[in-house]
């Protein structure tokens, strides 16, 4: 059974295919600083105008940028969404050099995207597990394989035990 992992930052910085809007472009270099090729910027602050989607389990997160180039333009500012919600909203001030971070708390798995403004400015931004903000560490992405030696049943299910991943195999009564 293949499966991905990731490491502590859940954010890619690669923008979705879901994003439309031609005008606002976005880039991500190989130090995960996220940068803007446009001095406009129209789009409505809403879940269907965010250039990220990330699939995240139910659970509490930390979200940080990190300015690493202010922003010139007043209107500057991350959001972070769920699909009938707002999760986090301006949060720091991206005009300024600085560090800011917030924290929401998802009820059930969502998808949540993320919407920065970022104009003239690049950032560096991480969201991960829990209420604690960490040093930026850029996002890791592996496919692993887990070899079963029985096989996966309807019902059977993988899951964590310690620091072993298990096969737990559905038993009819």
């Amino acid at each position: 059974v293949d499966y991905v992992s990731t490491g502590k930052n859940k954010f890619s910085g690669i923008v979705s295919p879901k994003y439309k809007n031609s005008s606002t472009s976005f880039a991500v270099d190989s130090n995960g600083i996220v940068s803007c090729t446009s001095q406009s910027d129209l789009r409505a602050w809403a879940y269907s105008e965010c250039q990220y989607y990330i699939n995240l389990p139910k659970g509490t997160y930390r979200a940080t940028y990190e300015t690493v180039t202010p922003a010139t333009t007043t209107n500057a500012g991350m959001q972070i969404f769920a699909p009938s919600k707002t999760l986090a909203s301006w949060w720091g001030d991206p005009m300024k050099v600085g560090r800011y971070s917030t924290t929401f708390t998802l009820d059930a798995d969502t998808e949540v995207g993320v919407m920065g403004k970022f104009f003239t400015g690049t950032y560096k931004i991480q969201i991960e597990e829990g209420n604690t903000a960490t040093e930026y560490e850029l996002f890791k992405q592996s496919t692993k394989t887990l070899y079963l030696n029985s096989p996966l049943l309807e019902g059977d299910s993988i899951g964590v035990s310690g620091n072993n991943i298990v096969h737990v195999h559905r038993y009819e009564s």
